[in-house]
């Protein structure tokens, strides 16, 4: 049994009698996605929070650079390229995930799943929620009015969003640069 499947079998016990003959991470990575999908499917959160727990374990601790490009495109194709495809999935990575890690996997969560989905799983109904799917959906003239009526609730995640991906917008709002001092980075 390899290192993985022993790692596995502990944090994973309901799904352990399933990892036995496992060989390598794209097999066992593979076998939680069924199991994941299956716990979507019935609700099962326990399961599903304990794979995003045990997802995070392997991810942090993928040693060695030939192990670390094999183990990481194993957990990236066979499993996080699948969550956007269930709901409660896209509500429970919030518990585990920035906004800006999940903005980073922008490419892997939409090549199943759709923008509407990826955006799903940026939102906490908060009040800088419509402003953050404008951003995601470049709508620049909606973003241009939110930002000549400058709305206090404006976050540091909304300005990060701003600078990296509509800078030309930014030059036209020199206020809000020094605000969040954007020139320093």
């Amino acid at each position: 049994m390899f290192y993985w499947v022993n790692k596995a079998s502990l944090f994973l016990p309901e799904i352990a009698p399933f990892l036995i003959e496992l060989e390598n991470s794209y097999q066992l990575w593979i076998e939680i996605s069924d199991n994941f999908s299956i716990a979507c499917k019935n609700n099962n959160l326990k399961l599903i929070n304990k794979i995003f727990v045990f997802s995070q374990y392997f991810e942090k601790n993928i040693i060695g650079k030939d192990s670390y490009d094999d183990d990481y495109s194993a957990l990236v194709c066979c499993f996080y390229e699948h969550i956007p495809q269930y709901k409660i999935a896209r509500q429970e990575i919030k518990k585990y995930w920035s906004r800006d890690k999940i903005f980073k996997f922008h490419s892997v969560f939409t090549y199943i799943g759709s923008e509407r989905d990826f955006l799903s799983m940026l939102y906490n109904n908060g009040q800088n929620d419509l402003l953050y799917m404008k951003i995601y959906e470049k709508d620049k003239k909606y973003l241009l009015n939110e930002l000549k009526n400058y709305v206090p609730g404006l976050d540091e995640g909304i300005m990060f969003h701003l600078e990296h991906y509509f800078p030309e917008i930014l030059d036209d709002f020199p206020s809000l640069r020094k605000m969040f001092d954007l020139d320093h980075h």
